[in-house]
């Protein structure tokens, strides 16, 4: 017989008791009655800490308590106290529990992700013994309270057992409904010390189960099957008692008196917010626009990229009236979008973006007290104006596409920062973010803080942190998270009152659609690395959250899918703002989701920011005090440092998929551009000047030229302005070291970007038509495909996807560039100064030595990242499969030809390449292999597949070449069998067999030649995502010319789209309407 009771609030006032019992008929109690465990065993970790970080280079932060389970549970009623009693009781799924499972160093994994835990883990029963004077004569109850349980959906089991017998099995209590969408809340886990909602179980323990002497009951908890073996199921307990009555402990719910805690923290009586569907796109940028397009030869591929990204549905600005329910309905869009509500200081206005059906998202303004709407004077036709905040002196900062670029990592638009200067009527970028800016807000010190997504030459999921700037550009700092890497960090806004503490979304690795994730407080940072700062609010498994408005150091109003709500920072939350049940089911019924929540109260205006950029300027000025100050500089010293090379990270007009293929193989997503190098004094000093408002990165060059350090980012100065730096990438909290002398580099005039002999500056570079050239004269001739020095050919031919030559020499670790890695790599790692290909340009290979421009060119195109394709129209050209936002298309996936191809490997090959040692059943992909499957071979060098993929052995340039027409051509014939190699299947090109291979790769040759032509053919025109792009964006007219060059197309688009002011026409009349 059970008997329970599950104290679950409906409403935020309810106080609800249980049954009284007498203390006296305990036969033991651990723990005391009061919504709370903080009397149990809590380790001396703190998991929120280590949820959010840790390294594990370090002390594993869950040694204790994995330590402790391993040992099991055992409590011995006389012996032990509820200190030692864990407050919280692992069920399945619980790394913090698992002493099986250790986190090695990153430095030994090829991605972070590979340090997740698996799951699947139960753990053991919890026993208790204790001793009876005498055989009871009546039944006892086994009494367990509970303070929270994780997943709070989950249907978790414990069965009680009398010395060994199994009594009753039961659910923990806590039930979503409805009325009730969060029984518990999933924090005690992380806050031990905290309350949570009482809820109790008693258990009828049969007389005939116990004995005079020593007993022992034990319980084991029993996972939800239904639930991912991944995720973490575990509960807390309030307490834990044998009694002669049956009655729980009265225990009070605390959840009333906190819930009128929250309410009087929103400080007003209205909240308005906004209802829109769910995006079109599963990224959290992804939420405006349209994806990229294509011309894919595949009908349900372009189908795919040729949709919106923005949310359908319909779209809504309501106004709630706490105290009454009263909801008002300020826009009401059935077609279109609305979204990003803001209140102005005085709280009389709300601002806000609104998409009509067929347009793009334009910001409007509605006057509170009169209800009129005016369009705010400041969009362009053609792109989305989001996210909008005001600025003192009544300027608008906001996030805006009309920087004509796409995300070089999938196929959306992206948007960048954004100020309308009121007073001149003019829009300017105050960034030079080649990739997104979320959420800016500006702080009570004038600045603003933002969200920065940027991954130069690194990762492309790991890194999206908080960044401050001033409000025209100037200054940009991180500020939290930029070297902790696989997390998200957005919609920070500063708490009230507070000098230097933010509310915030926070999600894990790549984050989630619409912003949804944890909340988040940051107080005061010591320093963009200061983890002690940041503490992750929402409980285990709540990631459903998004758009969190700061009420007060405690409390921000937030919401979820369907409401609206308080949470505070201990992860309890609060769900006493009603919707009226009608709008509420209109949204259900419509599939709109509430979000961001704001009050409309008024808040004190920031400091007015004084602008010392002199707008008619081209370029600003760099003092740098020392070169070898930074972070992972090894040994490096001052001295050392001889130049910097100068380069420009570009935007992308069009992309069209997860990776970063063709432009790299493993490396860079977006092209980069020298400009040239400026001079380092022996002091480490420099001083020069830039071009203004681009997005630069430089790299530490040493005596030979050579790259000691890339900055694997980029960075941006304004126009006119004068910045000093300690060094490069320095820690943020150090103080510049001593100055015994005045700096050398400042007793001269700033220096000008000196070109490069040998290299042409401003331009990409392009492996085919820069780096082959000097392969064939220097190294084709033994690297080639008779001879097959080392197994490698350089000679000139394009594989399937990539330059044959390129992939050699990437798969025999010639090239080092970033890796798909975290960035900040140590000196000497990062392109010519780590690359074996120079080494052996330079004379150490075969004392064959390069001319000094040749190697100048090689060094500065490994220094941009070894890039292999040098033009946006790259991105679905020239390729005989290629990918759509991580969906291959094979456009040889049907042929007759690779039908007959396959059958010859098969009779004459699969006897040797079987299992890892196979040939390719397609020269577009095997179809075996896996998405993006470079990445693999790189991961295994080892790999057979390696030298057996698509790109290893078939060559669309020259089909003869092709390694699976050479290796088993007799040697008689002009092939490499024999001799002890590879044997001799074909004796002669005239072999039949040979014949239908060729014929397949020149089908392939022929189709790529004639029907997507490679960006740099004579015969190119521009066709999908870069027509596209490039006629919306003004490039290219009506007309499709003859003699189309896609790099100087490139460049008219780098000229255009770059950080331009957008001069407006007059401003607009009002278009008030009621």
């Amino acid at each position: 017989m059970i008997s329970r009771i599950h104290f679950a609030a409906g409403a935020v006032f309810a106080c609800l008791f249980a049954a009284v019992s007498a203390r006296a008929e305990n036969v033991f109690e651990i723990g005391r009655p009061d919504a709370s465990a903080a009397e149990f065993h809590d380790f001396g970790v703190d998991f929120n800490a280590a949820r959010f970080y840790f390294d594990e280079t370090k002390t594993d932060p869950y040694e204790a308590p994995k330590k402790f389970f391993a040992a099991g549970v055992r409590y011995e009623v006389g012996k032990n106290s509820p200190a030692d009693f864990p407050f919280v009781l692992p069920v399945s799924g619980c790394e913090w529990a698992d002493a099986s499972f250790k986190r090695r160093p990153e430095s030994e994994l090829y991605y972070p992700w590979d340090n997740r835990y698996r799951g699947g883990k139960t753990f053991g029963p919890a026993s208790i013994s204790f001793k009876l004077g005498a055989a009871p004569q009546k039944p006892l109850y086994f009494k367990m309270g509970f303070v929270d349980k994780a997943p709070a959906s989950a249907d978790i089991k414990i069965e009680v057992l009398a010395n060994g017998e199994p009594v009753e099995t039961f659910s923990i209590p806590y039930k979503q409904t409805a009325e009730n969408k969060y029984p518990c809340f999933e924090n005690i886990l992380f806050n031990p010390k905290t309350w949570g909602i009482p809820a109790g179980v008693s258990v009828k323990i049969p007389a005939s189960a116990l004995k005079a002497g020593e007993n022992e009951i034990s319980f084991r908890a029993i996972p939800d099957p239904k639930k991912s073996p991944r995720a973490p199921q575990w509960f807390a307990v309030d307490y834990i008692c044998l009694s002669g009555e049956p009655e729980l402990p009265k225990v009070e719910n605390p959840l009333g008196r906190e819930g009128e805690k929250a309410l009087a923290a929103l400080g007003c009586g209205k909240i308005a917010f906004t209802a829109r569907g769910k995006s079109g796109d599963i990224h959290w940028y992804g939420n405006f626009g349209r994806f990229a397009g294509s011309e894919s030869f595949d009908e349900k591929i372009d189908a795919m990229m040729d949709r919106p990204a923005y949310s359908v549905g319909g779209g809504k600005l309501a106004l709630l009236d706490v105290n009454t329910g009263e909801l008002e309905i300020l826009v009401d869009d059935p077609e279109g979008g609305v979204r990003d509500p803001v209140v102005s200081c005085d709280a009389k206005k709300i601002m806000y973006s609104h998409r009509k059906d067929g347009e793009r998202y334009k910001i409007f303004e509605i006057d509170l007290p009169s209800r009129k709407i005016r369009q705010m004077p400041f969009w362009e036709e053609g792109y989305d104006d989001i996210e909008p905040a005001y600025l003192p002196g009544g300027d608008i900062v906001f996030v805006s596409s009309r920087c004509r670029r796409m995300v070089p990592c999938w196929g959306v638009d992206v948007a960048i920062l954004h100020r309308y200067y009121a007073g001149e009527n003019i829009v300017r970028p105050i960034s030079a973010n080649v990739d997104q800016d979320n959420s800016p807000w500006p702080l009570a010190d004038g600045k603003i803080i933002y969200m920065k997504w940027e991954y130069a030459q690194k990762n492309q999921m790991n890194f999206h942190s908080l960044w401050k700037k001033d409000p025209n550009g100037a200054n940009d700092m991180v500020f939290f998270g930029n070297d902790i890497p696989n997390h998200l960090y957005i919609d920070a806004k500063q708490i009230p009152g507070s000098q230097n503490s933010y509310t915030l979304t926070f999600s894990d690795w790549h984050g989630n659609r619409d912003h949804l994730g944890r909340v988040a407080f940051l107080r005061n940072p010591r320093n963009p690395s200061d983890v002690s700062a940041f503490s992750i609010a929402s409980g285990e498994s709540l990631a459903n959250f998004s758009y969190p408005f700061p009420l007060s150091e405690n409390y921000a109003l937030v919401s979820d899918f369907d409401s609206i709500l308080i949470m505070d920072d201990k992860g309890h939350i609060f769900q006493n703002i009603k919707l009226p049940k009608e709008f509420s089911e209109e949204l259900k019924r419509k599939k709109l989701e509430i979000k961001s929540p704001v009050p409309v109260k008024k808040s004190r205006e920031g400091k007015l920011a004084a602008d010392a950029c002199d707008y008619g300027a081209d370029d600003a000025t760099v003092a740098l005090m020392d070169a070898a100050i930074g972070r992972n500089m090894g040994s490096v010293k001052s001295s050392d440092i001889k130049k910097l090379l100068v380069s420009e990270v570009l935007p992308l007009a069009c992309h069209l998929t997860g990776g970063m293929e063709p432009i790299t193989m493993l490396g860079t997503f977006s092209l980069e551009r020298p400009l040239g190098t400026v001079k380092v004094e022996d002091d480490g000093s420099a001083h020069f000047k830039v071009p203004a408002n681009r997005a630069l990165s430089f790299t530490a060059l040493d005596s030979d030229g050579k790259a000691i350090k890339k900055m694997q980012s980029f960075v941006n100065f304004m126009p006119g302005t004068v910045t000093s730096c300690i060094g490069c990438h320095e820690r943020r909290d150090m103080a510049p070291p001593p100055i015994m002398h005045k700096l050398k580099a400042l007793r001269r005039p700033a220096d000008e970007i000196a070109p490069i002999p040998g290299v042409d500056c401003g331009e990409v570079p392009d492996f085919a038509r820069d780096i082959q050239p000097i392969l064939t004269k220097y190294c084709a001739g033994c690297h080639n495909p008779s001879k097959f020095a080392a197994k490698i050919d350089l000679t000139p031919g394009m594989g399937p996807m990539f330059a044959r030559s390129y992939y050699a020499l990437y798969m025999a670790r010639q090239l080092s560039d970033g890796l798909n890695r975290n960035g900040n790599m140590p000196p000497y790692a990062f392109g010519s100064g780590a690359s074996g290909l120079l080494k052996k340009l330079e004379g150490g290979h075969h004392a064959k030595r390069a001319a000094a421009e040749e190697l100048n060119r090689v060094k500065t195109w490994l220094d941009t990242g070894a890039i292999h394709a040098g033009s946006i129209a790259a991105a679905e050209s020239g390729m005989l499969g290629s990918y759509y936002l991580n969906r291959f298309a094979a456009r040889d996936a049907n042929w007759r030809e690779i039908a007959d191809m396959n059958a010859v490997f098969k009779e004459n090959c699969a006897s040797c390449h079987k299992g890892e040692k196979r040939l390719p059943d397609r020269i577009s992909r095997d179809r075996k292999e896996r998405l993006n499957w470079h990445f693999a071979f790189y991961e295994k060098p080892d790999s057979p597949r390696v030298r057996l993929s698509s790109e290893a052995v078939f060559n669309l340039t020259f089909p003869e070449n092709s390694a699976v027409l050479c290796a088993p051509l007799d040697a008689k014939a002009g092939g490499r069998a024999g001799k002890g190699g590879h044997p001799a299947i074909f004796k002669s090109r005239a072999d039949p067999r040979y014949q239908t291979v060729l014929k397949a790769v020149q089908k392939a040759k022929n189709f790529v030649d004639s029907k997507n032509p490679r960006y740099d053919s004579p015969n190119y025109k521009p066709r999908g995502a870069y027509l596209r792009a490039m006629k919306r964006y003004g490039i290219i007219g009506g007309e499709n010319s003859e003699n189309f060059s896609a790099f100087e197309c490139d460049k008219k688009y780098w000229d255009a789209a770059i950080n331009r002011p957008f001069k407006l026409p007059e401003p607009l009349n009002e278009n008030e309407k009621p």
